[in-house]
């Protein structure tokens, strides 16, 4: 796909239906079609921390992760 440099192209995922509604209005926003991993809503951006800290216990400033991997 090559870079994507607006807001419309970079696979953005709206949080919730209301952040959908304002994004298809403001932004003329749609589901990525084309894109295999799409980016991640803000609240899941640390999900994207196990990629690099797979073998960590612990991952400062993440503490919804931390959370996960405690439970």
């Amino acid at each position: 796909m090559g870079q994507s440099v607006s807001f419309r192209d970079a696979a953005h995922a709206p949080s919730n239906e209301k952040q959908k509604e304002e994004w298809e209005k403001k932004y003329h926003w749609e589901e990525p079609h084309l894109w295999d991993y799409p980016m991640l809503p803000v609240k899941m951006t640390e999900a994207s921390c196990a990629k690099c800290h797979r073998q960590n216990i612990y991952i400062p400033s993440a503490e919804k992760l931390n959370i996960a991997y405690a439970t």
